[in-house]
């Protein structure tokens, strides 16, 4: 035998462990538990001095000249909360604490008992209702629980929610009272508080699964779906019977929203969707044609009935929310846009045709998360599917994989091509982004509509940024990196250069030099040792000149070990054969002889005026010391002279030695081959104007 202790010593803790227990099972059965709720409020009241019902009873035994139908605990309870909120002058929750009373004694339907019970049921609630001075229509309002339609059901549900949240409210306030603070954080505490936070909490998007859905036994034939006119903006309302925009005002909604696809999915959660509804659709912004209504509310349904939890084990709340599975719905209620149904060569969904065409025009989303939560967000065109990707590369679950994301599209004749599309791109996203790599940032570019998008991860986070020309996107790949940047392609971005093959071959700590021969002009790529591009085109030039001088230059910079590992050049030559394909072949290249070079070298120092140039000509010296800024000037006349008739043909240089400032760069460890491309590329062009 165990000794609890007596009923004088029960601890506060249990209090607070007893009501959240009981919050939590009225989530979905909260007739049952909101009597006790109730009771447990009562108690708390009175703690410490607390008058047990148990007590009660056995105080009534030991007397002797009771009733036992005077001792029903259930009756003993509805008495004790009865008592305890007529002194509060709490009519409106006295009146919720019969329902709840009746209900437990009749139960919720005519199904659920034979009618000789149910007499018998009836006659003690009658006799309940004289001795206890009930209104007189109390136990008539009550009988009609059965016959609740949506209306009825949504209402019931505002006030008992509004109950819970003042019971959760309470025993929160009791706790920090009463319950020292290392109770206070239980475990159970922690992970019912976090179930009842996420039920109760009201946020934008988030849908209210209301508690008394399963008690609808009325259920509608005609509802409306209707568009409204709201004074912070255009919004949708459900409506009982046929209603149009122009008569909307003149009936109240059964729910209201601010995009289509809360009140569609709201229908589905709280179950008054059935294939036989008829409804109404009215709105001046899209046109949904009712087979495409049915058949988007059919395929919520279907969604959440694969997927979700309505309610999640307690266990679940003990790891951080997260998402779980997600719908998305493209271009919902823009079926007959005639603009997608013109016909290109170029047939990429998100850049159509000569126009660059994005056939992605709205993107409305349900999400499901960890903790038994219904949210939804609509955005628009392009950058509304890539704030969706990128939130659920993010936030969802790991592993991550394709199956978590169901795509959606009733667009005539494009709906196929559109899934696919979107299906291929977030393939790609989560196998770049949610799986280890041999680098740190890959980067992921594709077209979306006339600009480019760059989808790259930086401390665990998935982002894009839009380039809107080609000049931007090149740009981009010439930039500096902090570390070595992998880039991939769409297939449909620069699919006329060989830069997407360029980067096939592109590895850390290895610079590539690419030439390609074009109608006597040379185009030199080079990627650098953390992958950024350097492009320049040279025209009517000697192939085989051009790429000594570049050889020369580089071979220069790694000689005089300028970066912290050793750094390897690759060169290879790129054709394109007649049907418009790339290729490479390695090449080798011969050391230049040196007494056969001009040799061109720029080297400065760091001084308080700033930085202090000299350029070798060979073993002539211009410093600008001498000459200032015309320093550069000085050494180009002093090269013409050199030139038979002084022709004006490229100067080249061939090495450059300056401090990191001539960079605009502060750490050794910055520095990149870039940077010398790029001045050396400067310079050159001072020189050959």
């Amino acid at each position: 035998m165990i000794d609890f202790g007596g009923f004088d010593a029960v601890p506060a803790e249990e209090f607070t462990s007893a009501t959240l227990w009981h919050l939590y099972k009225a989530l979905h059965s909260p007739h049952k538990s909101l009597l006790k709720l109730l009771l447990m409020e009562c108690y708390a009241s009175e703690y410490p001095q607390t008058e047990w019902l148990c007590q009660d009873i056995k105080k009534a035994v030991y007397q002797g000249g009771y009733m036992m139908v005077d001792l029903d605990p259930y009756l003993l309870i509805y008495q004790k909360v009865e008592k305890y909120l007529q002194n509060a002058h709490s009519h409106g929750r006295l009146a919720l604490a019969r329902q709840c009373f009746y209900l437990k004694v009749m139960g919720a339907s005519d199904n659920t008992m034979d009618s000789q019970t149910r007499g018998v049921r009836e006659k003690y609630m009658q006799s309940i209702a004289k001795i206890w001075n009930w209104p007189i229509s109390a136990i008539d309002n009550l009988k009609y629980q059965r016959l609740w339609n949506i209306k009825k059901a949504t209402a019931e549900h505002a006030v008992i929610v509004q109950q819970l949240t003042h019971c959760y409210r309470m025993i929160m306030g009791f706790a920090k009272d009463h319950v020292a603070q290392n109770q206070e954080n239980t475990d159970d505490l922690k992970l019912i508080g976090r179930k009842l936070h996420s039920f109760l909490e009201k946020r934008p998007g988030k849908i209210e699964i209301i508690t008394t859905r399963s008690e609808v036994h009325s259920k509608e034939n005609i509802l409306s779906i209707v568009e409204n006119h709201l004074p912070g903006g255009d919004g949708w309302g459900v409506y009982l019977g046929n209603v149009l925009m122009a008569n909307a005002t003149d009936f109240e909604p059964i729910q209201k929203c601010r995009f289509l696809i809360e009140i569609l999915c709201w229908l589905v959660v709280n179950r008054l969707y059935y294939k036989q509804l008829q409804l109404q659709f009215s709105s001046h912004s899209l046109k949904m044609p009712n087979e495409e209504l049915h058949s988007t509310l059919a395929q919520i349904n279907l969604f959440l009935t694969q997927n979700f939890n309505y309610d999640p084990p307690l266990e679940t709340y003990r790891i951080l929310k997260a998402q779980l599975n997600s719908l998305v719905i493209i271009n919902m209620g823009m079926s007959d846009d005639d603009g997608l149904c013109v016909m290109s060569e170029r047939s990429d969904a998100l850049s159509y045709g000569m126009s660059r065409q994005c056939f992605v025009q709205s993107v409305d989303r349900i999400s499901l998360s960890s903790w038994g939560e219904i949210t939804t967000s609509q955005g628009e065109g392009i950058e509304g599917l890539f704030n969706c990707f990128t939130d659920i590369i993010n936030n969802t679950k790991k592993p991550l994989s394709s199956s978590c994301l169901k795509f959606v599209c009733h667009t005539p004749a494009r709906a196929k091509e559109i899934i696919l599309r979107v299906e291929a791109v977030f393939d790609v996203l989560i196998k770049l982004f949610t799986k280890p790599h041999h680098n740190r940032s890959p980067r992921y570019i594709l077209p979306g509509g006339t600009s480019f998008y760059v989808f790259q991860m930086s401390n665990k986070t998935l982002s894009y940024k839009e380039l809107a020309t080609k000049k931007m996107l090149l740009s981009e790949l010439a930039s500096p990196r902090e570390w070595f940047s992998a880039v991939h392609f769409d297939q449909v971005v620069l699919e006329n250069t060989p830069i997407q093959l360029i980067y096939s071959l592109n590895r850390p700590q290895v610079i590539q030099l690419f030439y390609y021969e074009n109608k006597g002009d040379t185009g030199v790529y080079i990627v650098d040792e953390k992958g950024s591009l350097y492009t320049q085109q040279h025209s009517k030039t000697n192939s085989n000149h051009l790429l000594k001088q570049y050889s020369i230059f580089l071979e220069s910079l790694l000689r005089r070990n300028l970066f912290e590992t050793f750094l390897a050049i690759e060169y290879y030559e790129v054709k394109k054969n007649s049907t418009g394909v790339f290729s490479y072949s390695p090449v080798q290249l011969r050391a230049a002889s040196s007494c056969q070079q001009l040799s061109l070298r720029i080297t400065g120092e760091d001084t308080h005026n700033g930085i202090i140039y000299s350029v070798y000509c060979n073993e002539k010296e211009f410093s600008s010391l001498d000459y200032g800024n015309q320093v550069f000037y000085a050494a180009y006349q002093y090269i013409l002279q050199f030139r038979n008739g002084k022709i004006n043909y490229p100067i080249h240089i061939t090495d450059i030695d300056l401090p990191l400032s001539a960079f605009r760069i502060d750490r050794p460890e910055k520095l990149q081959v870039i940077h010398y491309l790029n001045y050396k590329q400067k310079i050159e062009d001072k020189f050959n104007i």
